[in-house]
């Protein structure tokens, strides 16, 4: 079986060196790579589907943009080539999704609840944190913060509220900026 992919797979590289505008060798390229780039981007975010799955995207994006297929007509080349963007998109999906901590001043607050990374002084901060901060929140803006703090994921807290991903995302991005302001206040207070 593998023997009867590698020709194909040799003749879309082809295709695209000769013509990198060729749609339907774009097609067939990313039908045949995307189970890998998935189960690569996958395993580096820890399991996280939507994430991988928005860095699999973008590393065709990123093959759109910068692969030179002249260069890249072995498709053990190519293959270790694609491997090495997964992974790079996949790292820098992993970084920003692991910036659980908001360093503001003196204060630790554990409201990115991405990954189950969190150390439990970090979600015992950020507990006492909301608390604290409790009076001045929405009933909204408490609900959103637990389930932060409890770890749930964007699409998951998109799940619970009944959101899309993307408005859970923006009352999250609300939610840490309303925080910040807070604690700068009560930090010159």
């Amino acid at each position: 079986m593998a023997q009867e992919r590698e020709p194909a797979f040799e003749t879309i590289l082809a295709r695209l060196a000769r013509r990198r505008e060729d749609k339907e060798a774009w097609t067939l390229l990313y039908e045949l790579m995307w189970p890998r780039v998935l189960a690569t981007t996958f395993r580096v975010l820890h399991g996280v589907r939507d994430r991988a799955e928005d860095a699999s995207q973008e590393v065709f994006i990123r093959l759109f943009r910068y692969c030179d297929f002249r260069k890249l007509r072995d498709p053990g080349d190519f293959q270790r080539y694609l491997q090495t963007v997964a992974q790079n998109v996949a790292n820098d999906y992993l970084r920003e999704m692991q910036q659980i901590v908001l360093d503001i001043g003196e204060e630790d607050v554990a409201l990115d609840g991405v990954l189950p990374v969190a150390t439990p002084e970090q979600v015992a901060r950020a507990r006492e944190l909301v608390e604290r901060l409790g009076n001045e929140l929405t009933p909204e803006e408490k609900t959103l913060a637990g389930l932060l703090v409890e770890g749930h994921t964007v699409s998951e807290i998109a799940e619970r509220l009944g959101l899309s991903y993307s408005n859970a995302g923006v009352r999250i991005h609300r939610l840490r900026q309303h925080v910040r302001n807070l604690l700068k206040e009560k930090g010159s207070g």
